[in-house]
This record gives structure tokens, C-alpha cells and sequence, in this order.
């Protein structure tokens, strides 16, 4: 190989290098890039009402930089196993029901495709 086509594809490798490293994933899906990661959101969660249809919660947690939305999670098992997902903007969701029953609520932030770690999971009811 001549020495300028040596350069050249030392050039490309350096560029596809620098373009991978700006995003890249975990085996769990979770984002990362240069600046950092998606942080879990700290979210807060306290009852209104825990009677029948009119159950709800207050939910809110701090905004996550980088973040262009954020999925909460809903279950009635600790596992989330079977979670009820909505997605939002917002930070906080005021009177957002809940199950007539104990109820448990994560929250996640999200980067387009990417998904940051899923905050503690709270209970409420």
C-alpha cells in the first residue's frame, strides 16, 4: 500500500471510532455517551386518593440532562413484571391514577431510541 492510502485509512478508522463512541449501549440497553449516562431519575410518589376508581398519585422527579422523555411505569407487583408504560415529557404528573390496589411506580429517562436506568420503585396505596 502506498503511504497515502496507508493515512487515508488510518483517517477513516480514527473518524468511524470517534462516531461509534458518541453513543453506545450496555447488554441491558441502557445509554451512554461521551458526557455520561442517562441518569435514573430520583422519583417521588405520594397518594392523593386509594379508594376504588378515584385512586391516584402525585408522581415528580428531577429532569435528567439529556433526556428527551421519560416512561412511568405502573404495577401491582414490586417486579414491575406486567408494568402499564406512559410516556411523557413532563416531571412531574399530578393526580396520574393508579390500580385500586398497592400500587408500584418506576420511572425512566430516554434519549430518541435510548433508554437510561430505571429510577428505585416506589409505592404507593
Amino acid at each position: 500500500m502506498t503511504r497515502i492510502a496507508v493515512l487515508a485509512l488510518a483517517a477513516i478508522l480514527v473518524l468511524a471510532g470517534e462516531a461509534g463512541a458518541a453513543w453506545s449501549t450496555s447488554n441491558t440497553g441502557s445509554a451512554y455517551g461521551k458526557a455520561g449516562t442517562l441518569a435514573a431519575p430520583a422519583l417521588t410518589a405520594t397518594a392523593n386518593a386509594c379508594n376504588g376508581s378515584n385512586s391516584n398519585a402525585n408522581l415528580s422527579w428531577p429532569a435528567i440532562p439529556g433526556a428527551s422523555a421519560y416512561d412511568v411505569y405502573l404495577d401491582t407487583k414490586a417486579n414491575l413484571s406486567s408494568p402499564q408504560i406512559t410516556s411523557t415529557t413532563a416531571t412531574s404528573l399530578p393526580n396520574f391514577p393508579v390500580n385500586n390496589q398497592k400500587s408500584y411506580l418506576a420511572v425512566r429517562a430516554k434519549a430518541g431510541g435510548w433508554q437510561g436506568a430505571l429510577s428505585t420503585v416506589v409505592s404507593v396505596c
